[in-house]
């Protein structure tokens, strides 16, 4: 047994350096780029909490500026239905109709609409 008392402290050691350069690594990340695992979730949730408010409006592809889903890209700011389409859809220049579109897609009800030619 004395013979692997050396072989603890290195590995310990070992663990201990990886732990500490992953902690570091999260951390440079959350400053540097803001940390937010569930933006891509809270998007999608918010492309179905706005198209269902939509579809229960009847509304025009203008309206899709008006719907607020809350504040899904963290500026403090609330944030349309057409913005949680772009998030979601990565896609920062998704027009009014492509994202009513999208709610059509989800939702049988809502019909579908021409998107403008570009």
């Amino acid at each position: 047994m004395k013979a692997l008392k050396g072989v603890e402290l290195p590995t310990n050691t070992i663990i201990a350096l990886a732990l500490g350069i992953f902690v570091l690594v999260l951390v440079v990340l959350y400053v540097s780029r803001g940390f937010n695992p569930l933006a891509d979730a809270s998007a999608d949730s918010a492309v179905n909490q706005g198209c269902q408010k939509y579809a229960q409006m009847g509304g025009t592809p203008e309206t899709v500026e008006t719907i607020i889903v809350g504040d899904i890209d963290n500026d403090g700011k609330s944030d349309s239905l057409l913005k949680a389409c772009q998030l979601s859809m990565n896609n920062p220049t998704m027009a009014k109709e492509a994202c009513v579109n999208v709610c059509a897609g989800k939702f049988p009800t809502i019909d579908r609409v021409e998107e403008p030619e570009k």
